[in-house]
């Protein structure tokens, strides 16, 4: 039964959007390395400064926090979700107060 259930999480997931979501990120760490400024030498920079690569950086971060909601229960996910919802809209609120 245990097999059974892993299975069943395994045959849900949509490999054609996670395709179009790779290659979209492909496209947008292009499109960043493509529009750095003129000024800005490749050499001059250490790899973690670099625009493109911190694109790539964040890229990773975010697919891993995919990946760690997955694993998570919707019945959990869904008994936090007002206070994700209110702290959301509370962060939005501290974006318009001046500091």
């Amino acid at each position: 039964m245990y097999h059974q259930a892993i299975n069943e999480r395994y045959a849900k997931v949509d490999w054609l959007m996670i395709l179009a979501l790779l290659g979209l990120m492909v496209i947008g760490a292009t499109f960043v390395h493509s529009a750095r400024h003129a000024t800005e030498s490749l050499l001059d920079l250490p790899w973690f400064k670099q625009l493109s690569s911190r694109q790539i950086i964040w890229y990773v971060v975010g697919a891993g926090a995919m990946f760690a909601l997955t694993l998570v229960d919707y019945q959990t996910l869904a008994r936090w979700s007002l206070v994700v919802y209110w702290g959301s809209i509370l962060t939005l609120v501290l974006v318009l107060v001046p500091f």
